[in-house]
């Protein structure tokens, strides 16, 4: 099936449907495994992907997947791999100044720690150079993946961020303010 699969689509397909042949045989591994390919491989990071009643891009359902196999007795020990790759695609990235590889790190590792420092980085980069709606791009990614004192300052960046638009979206910045002071 792997070496038949035409697209991208047909690709992430196929490795989505076996990680769960691979989860039902207990082969945390590879399930792993074919969520990063799927996460990592842009094509396949990008591709529809349809479950149930309803389609998403397939990375959106493998970092869903990946999640999930984090919740597992051994996830964590599994996911250790991918935490370490993340993590050196990180110190990569900032020594050489790459936004590109932030970027890599966001959507090739969603559910690693490294993803949301490069994210945060990205955010703050942005800020600095007054890309705001780059800016709103990060700290809308961040915002589902941090909570407590992390998860306020990004609550405040975003609604600072509607601010400093172009076109200020006031209804907006203050919908965030809204929601934060009811969390």
């Amino acid at each position: 099936c792997k070496l038949t699969a035409r697209d991208p689509e047909q690709n992430a397909e196929w490795r989505l449907c076996m990680s769960r042949l691979s989860l039902a045989q207990k082969n945390l591994e590879e399930a792993a495994d074919l969520y990063n390919q799927v996460l990592t491989d842009a094509s396949f990071r990008n591709a529809k992907f349809t479950f149930g009643d309803s389609s998403a891009r397939a990375a959106v359902k493998a970092e869903q997947l990946f999640h999930d196999l984090l919740s597992r007795k051994d996830g964590p020990e599994v996911y250790k791999r991918y935490e370490d790759q993340s993590v050196a695609l990180l110190n990569k990235a900032r020594s050489n100044k790459d936004k590109t590889g932030l970027d890599q790190v966001v959507e090739g590792y969603p559910n690693s720690q490294a993803a949301v420092a490069a994210a945060t980085d990205l955010a703050n980069a942005a800020r600095d150079a007054r890309d705001y709606p780059a800016q709103l791009k990060a700290l809308h990614w961040l915002d589902p993946h941090v909570a407590g004192d992390k998860k306020a300052a990004v609550t405040a960046d975003t609604a600072m961020a509607y601010f400093q638009l172009a076109k200020p979206h006031y209804n907006a910045a203050m919908q965030i303010g809204r929601a934060s002071c009811r969390e």
